[in-house]
């Protein structure tokens, strides 16, 4: 079993991504912002295919919880537990009650959850590529600002250097 599995009774659920590796995929190092830039969408694409498997397990356990509730409800009333009549209302408490039933459920809202993180991540992601756009015209607006620096001093060495010639040749 993978550290990305995880056991819920008889049944194994796939987290698909570490937590570690989530935070890691969504940070942002600015330092590094044309790798960003060229990540970014194969990182949505990658956490797109894993929510829809995520998704798809959720809707397995989901039918696998449908099928297990069928078959206890099936099995109690063929063989009911005592010589009561057994009505709807009770039915339906001995297949809650019923261990494989709780079982499938657990890992049926363990799979919810799975898919839940996985759709944060997909936003999470998207909400990434507005800070790196709002990175990268931060730091076209930080450039234009050095190139005009070095513009102002150049301007002032050649006016200096303007002013002294005009000097001289008086």
């Amino acid at each position: 079993m993978s550290d990305t599995t995880l056991k819920v009774g008889p049944y194994k659920v796939e987290q698909f991504v570490s937590a570690e590796q989530l935070s890691a995929d969504t940070n942002i190092n600015g330092a590094e912002l044309n790798d960003l830039f060229l990540n970014q969408s194969g990182l949505v694409a990658y956490y797109s295919v894993l929510l829809a498997k995520a998704a798809y397990q959720s809707g397995e356990f989901k039918l696998k919880r449908d099928v297990q509730m069928a078959n206890v409800s099936s099995e109690y009333r063929e063989n009911p537990p005592s010589d009561k009549k057994l009505t709807e209302s009770a039915l339906s408490e001995l297949v809650l009650k019923d261990k494989r039933v709780q079982a499938v459920k657990a890992a049926y809202l363990r799979a919810e959850e799975v898919e839940a993180v996985l759709k944060g991540a997909v936003d999470a992601l998207r909400h990434r590529k507005d800070m790196i756009v709002q990175l990268g015209a931060a730091s076209r607006e930080e450039a234009k600002g050095q190139v005009r620096m070095k513009m102002t001093s150049d301007t002032s060495d050649r006016s200096s250097a303007l002013k002294e010639r005009l000097s001289k040749a008086k």
